[in-house]
């Protein structure tokens, strides 16, 4: 072969190598511009929801959520892709709205997406008796109600200064007996309920102060629950429970509230009757309700409880019910059906000396009829 042909050879092998070259890497570049999947979550908050709801993000990538909290879409996105977040279908009588729903991925995960649902339903107070549809549309009736608005459950935190509606409070399906603020802002709440905020809830649950429901601390009580007292790192409640957090405990028990799933602890008085009121001061718990017999010894209607689960000799021995309990100071304060109590007449409400252990209605008499 001569010199020629070598030349021309030579070449085209490198004609056909740099070719090679360059569509390798055009395939490489067109890999990063966009589309696929990637690197990076899109999610956020859902708060208010008391059913199921599909979101939807970029037309196709379906998400059901059923509880409030965080959320996060299965498919990934790349940096520089676009997301849109848009509500595919929410439950009956609920209106979900998305808050900074669509955007671009900027080199991290998307967590400020927020979906707040609310009752898109309206009722009255009163009767409806006629309805008309208007020509633009517009729903008119009558009756005899005073107030038209959407339901709330049975639980709506008021606003100390203004007397309104405060923020947002999950609906509870059932009725509240009692409540105890957590501290930060939110609330223990007991009663005869199934439901909070469309998490199952078994007559106990914790509202955190954003007006979500706790996830993981759910004790789940047989029956209601009456009264709630927080102290430390400890909720007692009070009830027609036999049945709480897995154990038995007969109408009282101590509850963990550190983070915990709800754990029961071992504080177990053991009341023969329901529970009805519960105060704390210190160490002491003191109790009122339907039962004679509580920490080990005979106390009708009301005791003093002590760290163990035991009745302190303090024993005002009412002759009824005590609904109530409050404590100031070293007196006790209880009111109830009674006419008798701390060895004396005092007809529903009376004051007691903490420090005295029978004998101890102070003179305080607003005899209630």
């Amino acid at each position: 072969m001569d010199r020629h042909w070598l030349r021309r050879f030579r070449a085209v092998g490198l004609a056909m190598a740099l070719l090679l070259a360059t569509g390798a890497c055009g395939n490489g570049g067109g890999g990063g511009g966009g589309g696929g999947t990637g690197n990076y979550t899109v999610g956020g908050t859902v708060s208010g929801l008391t059913g199921t709801l599909v979101l939807r993000n970029n037309g196709a990538d379906d998400l059901t959520i059923t509880a409030n909290g965080t959320f996060t879409f299965g498919t990934a996105l790349s940096s520089g892709a676009a997301y849109s977040v848009a509500v595919k279908s929410r439950p009956a009588g609920q209106g979900c709205t998305v808050t900074s729903g669509t955007g671009i991925v900027s080199g991290g995960n998307v967590t400020a997406i927020s979906i707040t649902c609310s009752e898109s339903r309206y009722v009255t107070n009163g009767q409806v008796n006629t309805i008309a549809l208007g020509p633009d549309g517009t729903t008119y009736i009558g009756g005899s109600f005073t107030y038209v608005g959407t339901p709330t459950g049975a639980g709506v935190p008021i606003d100390a200064s203004t007397g309104q509606r405060a923020a947002v409070f999950p609906k509870v399906l059932g009725t509240i007996a009692a409540v105890a603020a957590d501290g930060s802002g939110g609330w223990y709440i007991g009663g005869d309920f199934t439901h909070v905020g469309g998490l199952a809830r078994s007559n106990i649950a914790h509202v955190r102060a954003d007006g979500t429901v706790n996830p993981s601390w759910n004790p789940g009580a047989n029956n209601r629950v009456s009264a709630l007292a927080k102290s430390n790192s400890t909720v007692y409640a009070g009830g027609a429970f036999t049945v709480i957090g897995g154990q038995d405990r007969n109408y009282i028990a101590a509850i963990a509230i550190d983070g915990s799933t709800g754990t029961i602890s071992s504080w177990n008085p053991a009341a023969d009757s329901e529970v009805l009121t519960l105060a704390v001061s210190g160490t002491t718990i003191y109790a009122g309700g339907y039962f004679e017999n509580i920490g080990g010894e005979a106390r009708k209607y009301i005791a003093a409880l002590d760290a163990s689960g035991n009745a302190t000799n303090w024993n005002p021995n009412a002759n009824n019910v005590v609904h109530a309990l409050a404590v100031s100071g070293t007196t006790v304060y209880a009111g109830g059906q009674f006419t008798t109590i701390g060895g004396q007449t005092r007809w529903r409400i009376a004051a007691l000396d903490a420090t005295q252990n029978t004998n101890n209605a102070t003179a305080w008499n607003p005899g209630a009829d």
